[in-house]
């Protein structure tokens, strides 16, 4: 309950800001920049979705946060997606990134249940099932207007033992390029090790269009490992979404995304909710 306070507080403060209060004026957001592209945007990196390879300006902070509703099936501690009871959870995210070079960023995330299964409040004795810390870094290795090039990776470290996982190990290579001048295509590849044993393969492919300075819609396609004790079994998913800015430092985005037959574990649909605030 705490967690979503303190999100809630953030950003309503932000609301208020964006309202103009003389207490928090900021420069004004500027969206007239020449030639206008996606090198003016902010560097956003939406949970488990495709990682943009852009980071953050030098000694600037960035909070990114997301809730997502997310449909399970559950039934004896398989996610098996036949003859099952169908449930509806919902997670919360929070980012906080800083530059401390002008090519390396890091970033430490934590992502926590707000409402839990009655199923699997039973099986895992209350615990948190998904609640778990992430430290990580981005690496800037060279671009210009029309392509970049990034390595990213992660340590991800469960809250609880309950999985009896000790810790994941992720590294991306991450790589956008402009098709058009409202177009671009934004590629990632890598894989991640889980307790030093199991590994999966990743991928991820976005397609973004910037429609107005302000508004844009993106399309996705991926293959990620589940947060589940099935964390080898990778899920296929597709998504759809729109982002806006508030301001020049302010983003929102909405997006709702789904599992191809027969190829995703939990091919339920799920909604996500984000922000992300630049400071």
């Amino acid at each position: 309950m705490k967690k979503i306070v303190i999100l809630t507080y953030l950003i309503l403060v932000e609301l208020y800001c964006v309202n103009g209060q003389d207490w928090c004026k900021r420069k004004p957001a500027n969206f007239d920049k020449s030639p206008f592209s996606i090198n003016h945007k902010l560097s956003n990196d939406r949970f488990y979705h495709t990682i943009s390879p852009d980071i953050i300006k030098l000694r600037n902070y960035q909070i990114e946060t997301a809730l997502f509703l997310r449909h399970e099936y559950y039934d004896n501690n398989n996610f098996n997606g036949k003859d099952t009871l169908s449930t509806f959870n919902v997670y919360s995210g929070i980012k906080i990134k800083h530059a401390i070079l002008s090519n390396l960023e890091i970033h430490l995330s934590l992502v926590d249940f707000i409402v839990k299964s009655d199923e699997e409040i039973s099986e895992y004795g209350g615990d948190n099932l998904r609640s778990r810390v992430a430290f990580g870094t981005k690496y800037f290795l060279y671009g210009n207007n029309n392509a970049k090039l990034s390595l990213y990776n992660q340590f991800t470290i469960p809250l609880h033992d309950t999985l009896n996982i000790l810790l994941s190990a992720e590294l991306r290579i991450l790589y956008s390029r402009m098709l058009t001048k409202k177009l671009y295509l934004t590629s990632n590849i890598g894989g991640v090790y889980i307790n030093r044993a199991n590994y999966s393969f990743l991928y991820a492919l976005e397609l973004k269009w910037i429609a107005s300075k302000r508004l844009e819609f993106f399309a996705e396609f991926y293959k990620n490992y589940l947060e589940t004790r099935q964390l080898s079994i990778p899920n296929k998913r597709w998504l759809l979404g729109v982002g806006y800015y508030l301001r020049e430092n302010f983003y929102c985005y909405s997006s709702y995304e789904n599992g191809l037959d027969n190829e995703d574990l939990l091919n339920g649909g799920r909604f996500d909710i984000g922000f992300t605030y630049q400071f």
